[in-house]
């Protein structure tokens, strides 16, 4: 009978590890759930980071090529200016030389 009795307490002893070991492996199935959640949102947070960089290189270069052509425009203007300055000074001095 003493033999049935430790058989009987090596199985409930058993048991208990198994349920141990049934709860850690749900637990380290959970954790690893949670990182692959995480791994994804932080893919899908690369993904609009690398969007929104694409989008800042995209106006950088609108910006540039605005720029050139304001500068195009000011240099176009400067040199009219110049022609305007010196038609000026032509006239004014056929108006004195005149009187």
């Amino acid at each position: 009978m003493a033999a049935i009795a430790k058989v009987a307490q090596t199985i409930g002893a058993l048991t208990v590890i198994a349920t141990n070991v049934a709860s850690a492996v749900e637990e380290q199935r959970a954790a690893t759930d949670e990182i692959a959640r995480s791994v994804q949102q932080a893919a899908q947070g690369t993904g609009t980071v690398s969007s929104g960089i694409a989008g800042l290189r995209r106006r950088t270069e609108e910006t540039s090529v605005a720029a050139d052509r304001i500068r195009g425009v000011a240099s176009d203007l400067d040199g009219r200016l110049g022609l305007l300055h010196g038609s000026i000074d032509t006239l004014l001095a056929g108006m004195r030389h005149a009187a």
